[in-house]
């Protein structure tokens, strides 16, 4: 599954908790959860790349001296999943 899709998955599952908790959603509230669940989704995924590609040098070391690939794989048992 494509990066994108994983982020798009996960900010469905968030949003529908959030919205099981509210009562009366009008389709604006429901757009607005769900735009708001993607951003906050994709923003996480964002920072974690980064914080990989921060240990770059560290990472070179244990592998074979190529640059870090971080590829997000998803969320699983609460955290979010990187292959390198």
């Amino acid at each position: 599954m494509s990066r994108d899709a994983l982020i798009e998955q996960e900010a469905q599952n968030r949003a529908k908790k959030r919205m099981a908790q509210e009562k009366g959603l009008t389709p604006q509230r429901i757009d607005q959860i769900l735009a708001e669940e993607r951003e906050g989704e994709r923003r996480k995924v964002e920072e974690g790349e980064e914080w990989l590609k921060s240990l770059g040098q560290a990472i070179r070391t244990f592998n074979g001296n190529k640059e870090p690939k971080p590829e997000y794989i998803g969320f699983k048992d609460g955290r979010r999943t990187f292959k390198l």
